[in-house]
């Protein structure tokens, strides 16, 4: 049988940017969405193999729900700042998994998901939303589901009698009495879901139980009496329209297949380690270091600081990481914000760090009086300005003792940045060095945060 996946943008996006724990690329970049929404698309491409898959988004014009009702929606505060600088990476994301995005001008996801979904039945294809919003429940039938892509729950339409106490075609009068918080529709006052259950059952249909208000006793009476007006505007918000004008394109809705050219540069760049390996695309390497390439973290080698600066190239560096390949390897990483992962002779190491903190830049390294000890006679200069992930780890947690750094890298980072480091010191110094600057971030956040 023919399937059609279709994903709620908008709730997939809130639902991983609160429901995955907070990561960090090697850069600092926030992750945690984008990772999210990968793994929900993959496992839906490789797993389930669905005829057609589409992620539908909200229309930034006012939509016909804003005419019948002003302050539809508006409760909404401003998308979190973190959240906001994922969304353009979340849309390049998906564009190079082979997913079609669509959005309406002047739709709702929600009306554009109903009218698909409607249509998909019409063709005799199966439907499953992906979604944790219950207003989709009023969609659900023998063909579509609703499933909620980080619990993997699926809703039939028993699970929604479970839920709500009424079958799915009455979903939207439970709704319009008990009204929906998360949209601003405010329904009847002092009228639960609880109660709204109860009076659909009792009386059959929203028009049933507005028509006879004086089968009611008490408060319950006058509740409804006096809430019929908002009960049937609140009907018109909250019922999903099935028939909006789409141009269909099913062909257009086929997934195009994983763009590998675009996918692995795009994980490598934010630390997606173990994706790249799932995808078997851990083992492509980049020109520089053939042979000898980390996997997921591309590098450029540089034989002194000056090298380093020239490829780094003018203006502020805002933070870097610092590692070595091993405590008698000649090899030095340096991750640099924005700018990629360096290999220099260890011997520089100190001076480059001097250098990168003349141009602004904070140092995450582990055990800073190593990077003396190593580098003793090497010159002088202002000490560089040195963030010590041994002396945070520490700080925050005194009762384990001195940390070590593999002990704070499978503590504090994502499993795609806390795997075992390669075997060859440019490996080791690269990959460590990328992590030293996500733990260097994380440790320095989780101090502001304890006030220490």
């Amino acid at each position: 049988m023919a399937s059609l996946y279709l994903i709620d943008g908008h709730n997939v996006l809130y639902r991983t940017f609160f429901g995955v724990p907070r990561l960090t690329a090697p850069d600092g970049t926030p992750t945690n969405v984008v990772l999210g929404v990968a793994r929900i698309l993959l496992k839906i491409l490789r797993e389930e193999r669905p005829d057609a898959v589409v992620a539908v988004f909200d229309s930034r014009e006012p939509t016909p729900r804003h005419a019948i009702y002003p302050e539809y929606k508006a409760n909404r505060l401003k998308t979190p700042e973190d959240l906001a600088a994922q969304i353009p990476v979340v849309d390049e994301m998906i564009d190079a998994l082979g997913v079609r995005r669509l959005s309406v001008a002047g739709a709702e996801a929600d009306d554009i998901i109903g009218t698909l979904s409607r249509r998909a039945e019409e063709r005799g294809m199966d439907v499953v939303i992906v979604s944790s919003d219950k207003d989709m429940y009023q969609l659900v039938s023998p063909r579509v589901k609703v499933r909620d892509g980080l619990k993997e729950h699926t809703v039939g339409e028993a699970q929604v009698e479970e839920v709500f106490g009424v079958p799915p075609g009455k979903v939207t009068d439970l709704l319009a009495l008990a009204g929906d918080p998360s949209d601003n529709v405010p329904g009847v006052p002092g009228i639960g879901e609880k109660t709204a259950s109860e009076l659909i059952r009792d009386f059959g249909s929203l028009e049933a139980v507005l028509a006879h208000p004086e089968r009611l006793k008490g408060a319950r009476r006058e509740k409804i009496e006096k809430g019929a007006d908002a009960a049937r505007l609140a009907l018109r918000l909250v019922t999903i329209d099935r028939d909006i004008p789409i141009r269909e394109d099913w062909a257009g809705f086929a997934p195009r297949g994983i763009d590998a050219s675009r996918v692995a540069p795009l994980f490598r760049r934010l630390g997606f380690r173990k994706l790249l390996e799932e995808l078997d695309l851990g083992k492509e390497t980049p020109p520089e270091g053939k042979g000898d390439t980390p996997r997921g973290v591309a590098w450029k080698r540089a034989g002194s600081v000056e090298e380093l600066l020239h490829a780094l190239g003018p203006g502020d560096v805002a933070s870097a990481g610092l590692a070595y390949g091993g405590d008698r390897e000649t090899v030095a990483g340096i991750a640099v914000e924005g700018k990629g992962v360096h290999l220099l002779p260890a011997e520089a190491t100190l001076r480059a760090a001097r250098a990168l903190s003349a141009r602004g830049a904070t140092i995450y390294l582990h055990d800073g009086k190593a990077l003396y000890r190593r580098d003793a006679g090497t010159g002088t200069g202002e000490d560089p300005r040195l963030f010590d992930t041994q002396v945070a780890g520490y700080l925050l947690e005194p009762e384990e003792g001195t940390p070590s750094f593999p002990k704070l890298r499978a503590r504090f980072l994502p499993a795609s940045l806390a795997a075992a480091e390669g075997e060859s010191p440019s490996v080791r110094a690269a990959e460590r060095a990328g992590a030293t600057l996500a733990l260097g971030k994380v440790l320095e956040e989780r101090l502001a945060e304890a006030a220490l």
